[in-house]
C-alpha cells in the first residue's frame, strides 16, 4: 500500500507545472491523509502509534503479533485486525484518551479471526469500543479493562467465541453484548461492571 502511495504521489510529480496544487496532491497522496497503518513482523517489540492519527495495526500472518505491545495514546482512532489463526496471541493494547481535553470522538476497534489467545486490552476514554469476535474462540481468554469509555460493544458470533474472558468496565454509558446462535458463545467470563451510568 505505502509503495503504491508513494509511486501515486511520484506520478503526480512528474505531471507538467500546476503549481500549489500539484504538489499538495502528490505530497498528500505519497503520505497519506491522517493515517498510520503499522505491519508489525517482530515478536515480543513495542509499536507506537503517532497522536492524532487514525491508526491501524494489521497482523497478517500467524505469530506476527505474539506478545506485541502495542501504544496508542491520543489517537484518533484505533483498529487492530486480526487476520489470521494465532496471529495476535498475547497480544497487548494500551490505549488512552483524555476525555477531558483530547479527542472525544475517538474509536478503537478489533477485528478477529479464528482463535486469537489470550489478548489483553486496556483501553480507556474512547468514545466507542467495538470488539468483533466472529469465529470460534477469536477472544478466546481475552482480557479487556476500560475506564472512562463511553460505549462498549461486544460481538459473539460464533462458538466460544468470547469465553473465559475477563471483561472490567468503570464509568460507562453502555455495555452491549451481541451473542450468535453457537451454544455457549459467551459463557465462563468474569464480567467487572461499575458506575454504569443509567
Amino acid at each position: 500500500k505505502l509503495q503504491f502511495l508513494y509511486f501515486i504521489g511520484v506520478f503526480f510529480s512528474l505531471l507538467p507545472n500546476m503549481g500549489t496544487v500539484r504538489v499538495c496532491i502528490a505530497v498528500m497522496l505519497a503520505v497519506g491523509v491522517g493515517g498510520q497503518t503499522i505491519y508489525p513482523t517482530k515478536q515480543n517489540e513495542t509499536v507506537a502509534c503517532e497522536k492524532n492519527q487514525n491508526c491501524t495495526v494489521i497482523c497478517e500472518e500467524q505469530g506476527d503479533c505474539k506478545h506485541l505491545t502495542v501504544m496508542a495514546v491520543e489517537v484518533s482512532s484505533l483498529r487492530i485486525e486480526c487476520n489470521f489463526q494465532g496471529a495476535c496471541t498475547k497480544l497487548i493494547v494500551i490505549g488512552e484518551i483524555d476525555r477531558q481535553h483530547g479527542n472525544k470522538d475517538a474509536v478503537a476497534e478489533l477485528v478477529t479471526v479464528h482463535e486469537q489467545t489470550a489478548m489483553n486490552f486496556t483501553l480507556n476514554g474512547f468514545k466507542d469500543i467495538y470488539f468483533n469476535c466472529n469465529e470460534g474462540q477469536s477472544c478466546f481468554h481475552g482480557i479487556l479493562r476500560t475506564e472512562d469509555s463511553s460505549k462498549i460493544h461486544l460481538a459473539c458470533l460464533s462458538k466460544e467465541s468470547c469465553n473465559n474472558m475477563q471483561i472490567s468496565v468503570y464509568n460507562a454509558d453502555l455495555f452491549n453484548v451481541t451473542v450468535g446462535n453457537a451454544l455457549g458463545s459467551f459463557s465462563s467470563n468474569q464480567i467487572t461492571l461499575e458506575n454504569l451510568r443509567p
